[in-house]
């Protein structure tokens, strides 16, 4: 039966390792470095990314709550305006002076202008939130874009360094030899 052979099985896998040379050593954890980098850089654009997104959720819930909060100050004043105008009819009534239309249309006016004042404030800090929701999102969707330049970025440059590591010192070159774990250059 006939053995086959190929690079591996001609030389151990461990012994492989053990006879790389410094170069190929540094210009391998430079590129490990890099990758880690890379890595490091998504994991840190994507939680950045996430906190963004949870403080867009919470100004859109503010802005639900501002929006509810004045049209329930919005309902109260109304009821308080009426109970008001109410009064002044009943003052009025009671005193025998009849009605004074004028001083009825002021207050009638005031207090709607009191309520749509109130609903406008709220609007107002609703659409505020919003403003900020909106800044968050796209705060979020440029975090994840800068996570995938500094990866890339990240990944070049290791490569880069790797490759001049290697052009510069790797090759062949006379003190350049690989070397097994243990020994020396001159296999002492």
């Amino acid at each position: 039966m006939m053995r086959r052979t190929n690079m591996f099985t001609e030389v151990p896998r461990r012994q492989i390792l053990l006879e790389c040379s410094g170069v190929e050593i540094a210009a391998a954890l430079t590129a490990v470095g890099a990758v880690t980098q890379a890595v490091g850089a998504m994991k840190s654009a994507s939680a950045k990314s996430d906190a963004l997104e949870y403080n867009a959720r919470m100004a859109d819930r503010n802005a639900l709550i501002a929006r509810q909060q004045a049209s329930f100050e919005a309902t109260r004043q109304d009821k308080l305006g009426r109970m008001r105008i109410g009064a002044i009819r009943a003052g009025y009534g009671a005193s025998g002076a009849g009605s004074n239309e004028d001083v009825l249309s002021m207050s009638i006016t005031n207090a709607e202008l009191d309520k749509q004042t109130i609903l406008y404030k709220g609007e107002l800090r609703a659409m505020g939130y919003q403003d900020e929701a909106a800044l968050d999102r796209y705060g979020a969707s440029i975090a994840i874009e800068e996570g995938r330049y500094a990866s890339a970025s990240a990944l070049l440059g290791g490569a880069g360094r790797a490759a001049g590591i290697y052009a510069n010192y790797g090759r062949g070159g006379p003190n350049d030899k690989p070397v097994a774990m243990g020994q020396t250059e001159l296999g002492e």
